[in-house]
């Protein structure tokens, strides 16, 4: 059996890219060893998704080093576990644990290293500190791993990357998800929108757009998942704000509820005004459910997930008319709703488990039968 490893920031973190690799590692039990890695400790130390009793799971550094120093830090603590443990690939889970490898990757020799970068190089392509850390990650790693098409183009244009050292391995849909996904309700008048709330999540464009909509449609209203703060403002400000703009009994902020994913088959339409994305599990998760989607055509995630005119709309980026308009058109029109979501049951088998599981595996084979 092939031993595989994650390296991950820490195992309490509970972000996506966390979910992401509890998903993968759970899977790959079945297949082989596993163990997942955190570079350091935090909080309480208990890992923030479930995993397999199977997967062996270690944070290696008592607290969150300095970026400066994790290289030092964690080079021979990781180089030993690596080599204890025979771990014959290890996924480097985002810009961070590329950073912090970097004098780790060409001092082992025992391992193959897979960058995986989780965004997307152009969303930020004017960071110049992350952009360097993706260049010299992407030079000292065997594969580098992304989420889209479109990135994988980028890193061939942008650093000039080798076609057999980059991958394209999507987020994807549990079987789980896919089997419990009831049938969608055309007679729903609700639009769903989850998500941080933060200005790169488009909230503002959210109030622009819904003000463009919904007074006029007082038969539908618009949920609003999640924490955080929006430029300052608490969910509950948010709310004062949709209540003075005359749409407090339309729009309505939940803030963060257990079990979102049972919360999508109640919907008719999940909207999405990001800014940027990667590959966004929101509307991974939506299109499973059958629910009709419309987004911004934003650099890289919603195009590989939206057939436009198809299962859902892509809309220019940040024209908020021409996303009221597509909105509009699904919102008044329960046939073209009902058209879209029979639609999404053929175009989301590509972001299945089985699927993009095959991917993981395929790249793992490729890099323990190439020579270092």
């Amino acid at each position: 059996m092939q031993h595989i490893g994650f390296l991950v920031s820490t195992l309490s973190s509970p972000g996506g890219t966390g979910r992401v690799v509890a998903n993968v590692a759970n899977r790959m039990v079945e297949d082989y060893e596993v163990h997942v890695i955190g570079a350091y400790h935090s909080g309480d130390g208990e890992p923030a998704f479930a995993y397999d009793s199977r997967v062996h799971r270690l944070n290696i550094l008592p607290k969150e080093p300095r970026i400066r120093e994790a290289n030092k830090e964690l080079k021979k603590p990781l180089i030993d576990y690596i080599e204890q443990n025979h771990i014959e690939v290890l996924f480097l889970i985002g810009n961070y644990q590329g950073a912090y490898t970097m004098s780790t990757m060409p001092a082992c020799k025992s391992c193959k290293f897979v960058f995986c970068d989780h965004g997307a190089l152009m969303n930020e392509w004017n960071n110049k500190p992350i952009r360097f850390v993706r260049f010299l990650a992407s030079v000292l790693s065997d594969m580098t791993a992304v989420l889209t098409q479109r990135s994988e183009q980028a890193y061939r244009e942008k650093f000039h990357t080798p076609a057999r050292k980059l991958r394209v391995i999507p987020n994807w849909i549990p079987n789980w998800q896919l089997a419990s996904a009831s049938g969608y309700n055309k007679n729903s008048k609700r639009i769903m929108w989850a998500g941080r709330l933060d200005p790169e999540k488009g909230l503002d464009f959210l109030f622009e757009i819904a003000e463009k909509v919904l007074p006029s449609r007082p038969d539908w209203s618009w949920d609003v998942f999640g924490d955080g703060l929006i430029d300052g403002r608490t969910p509950e400000e948010c709310q004062a704000e949709a209540h003075a703009r005359g749409m407090g009994d339309q729009l309505r902020f939940c803030g963060s509820v257990p079990n979102l994913i049972e919360r999508y088959q109640d919907y008719g339409i999940f909207a999405l005004t990001s800014l940027r994305e990667g590959l966004p599990m929101v509307l991974l998760e939506a299109k499973a459910f059958s629910v009709p989607l419309v987004s911004f055509d934003v650099e890289t995630g919603p195009s590989e997930i939206i057939v436009d005119g198809h299962d859902g709309f892509l809309v220019p980026c940040y024209d908020c008319d021409v996303f009221a308009e597509k909105l509009a058109a699904l919102m008044d029109d329960d046939s073209l709703r009902a058209r879209f979501s029979e639609a999404s049951q053929e175009t989301v088998q590509k972001f299945s488990e089985d699927c993009v599981y095959e991917d993981w595996k395929s790249a793992i084979k490729q890099l323990t039968e190439r020579g270092k």
